[in-house]
């Protein structure tokens, strides 16, 4: 708490969800405020123990209780509750000490926690998803209770600690670069205000997409041939030659370009358009949750005939490039083709990005940006 304290922080804590590791947990979220230079002075303890109002004696005279002691409330307190408060404290100290670092680091900070929390969030979703598509007549509540019995709970996060760890470096660099080129371009002054979430969302999705696919193809290959990591990273530096590594960008950014300039330039004019109607200088959580909703579901219909053309030419279909993809299926199959497996897409997307959102949001604020 004193590295706490020397960083100047006070928390506001109220009883929003927090989601962290492999689950969800019931924890205080961290809303930031810098104290007044008297209390700092003062050296005033953010958590002063909580005193009982004085009781009044015979005789007129009054009595002040003692402060209730760390060890009553402790036991009055039951494990599941000291777990989430030591995380929770945790996660706040984390927070207060990187306030220190430059803004650009903080921002991948920020983006790499929406990241990992939005991705556990929705991991059960993830998980039933798959056993939806692997085929079989079930519904989605007979393919939970199956994982529920075969697995347990844990079952619903299977392969969730890889899937994070591809997904933080994509976030980080996805959110930070965004905020990066907005302000860039913003500054620059060539734009309409209306045009830059667009352009900034693009260009960010052009940046994460060209760091992160080296790392998408050596996953694949994975898959494939079976091998590790470092197996993998050996076969192809001296088969075929590190710059192999980006086969097949050019289809992935045809994807990812407009997927990601619709859905952050959308949340950025719904997030901006509410904060100029109301006055305010911050999204409140629950205003962040339901345009990130909006701009998931939105971004993800609007773009679901690229992917859908994508994995067509994947597996070995033969259209010379995605927009004859796109023309012939929907002639050939009608234009619902198009969009056929969109909903659940949308089931998974649409809380995955109200969670995101909501995250980066109050980690900007925890950490001044």
């Amino acid at each position: 708490m004193d590295a706490t304290r020397a960083h100047g922080l006070l928390f506001e804590l109220d009883s929003r969800a927090l989601v962290l590791g492999m689950g969800v947990l019931p924890l205080a979220s961290v809303s930031l405020s810098l104290p007044k230079d008297q209390a700092l002075r003062a050296g005033r303890p953010l958590l002063a123990p909580r005193r009982r109002p004085a009781r009044r004696l015979r005789g007129g005279e009054t009595a002040t209780a003692k402060p209730e002691s760390s060890g009553a409330a402790a036991q009055a307190e039951n494990p599941l509750q000291r777990v989430q408060a030591a995380i929770g404290g945790l996660f706040v100290l984390v927070l207060g000490r990187a306030q220190t670092l430059h803004p650009a680091t903080r921002r991948l900070i920020a983006g790499g926690i929406s990241g990992a929390v939005s991705k556990t969030a929705t991991a059960p979703l993830e998980t039933l998803k798959m056993k939806l598509v692997q085929g079989g007549k079930v519904t989605a509540l007979e393919a939970a209770r199956q994982v529920l019995m075969t697995r347990g709970v844990g079952g619903f996060f299977a392969g969730n600690l890889i899937d994070v760890l591809r997904t933080v470096p994509s976030k980080s660099l996805e959110l930070a670069a965004f905020d990066t080129y907005k302000k860039a371009l913003a500054d620059w002054g060539a734009l309409p205000d209306s045009a830059i979430g667009a352009v900034a969302g693009g260009l960010s999705g052009i940046t994460s997409t060209i760091a992160v696919y080296p790392l998408e193809t050596i996953r694949t290959r994975m898959a494939v041939n079976g091998h590790g990591f470092l197996e993998t990273v050996r076969l192809v530096a001296t088969r075929d030659g590190f710059p192999s590594l980006y086969r097949g960008l050019d289809a992935s950014l045809i994807g990812a370009v407009p997927y990601t300039a619709l859905r952050l330039g959308l949340y950025d004019a719904l997030k901006y358009s509410y904060m100029k109607t109301t006055g305010r200088e911050h999204l409140s959580p629950q205003a962040s949750l339901v345009f990130g909703a909006v701009a998931g579901v939105v971004s993800a219909t609007a773009t679901f005939p690229l992917e859908v053309a994508r994995r067509r030419m994947m597996v070995g279909a033969a259209y010379p490039n995605t927009a004859a993809a796109i023309a012939t299926i929907a002639r050939t199959e009608g234009a619902g083709a198009l969009f056929n497996g969109v909903w659940l897409a949308l089931v998974k997307q649409a809380p995955q990005y109200a969670i995101g959102f909501m995250v980066y949001e109050q980690c900007k604020r925890a950490l001044a940006l």
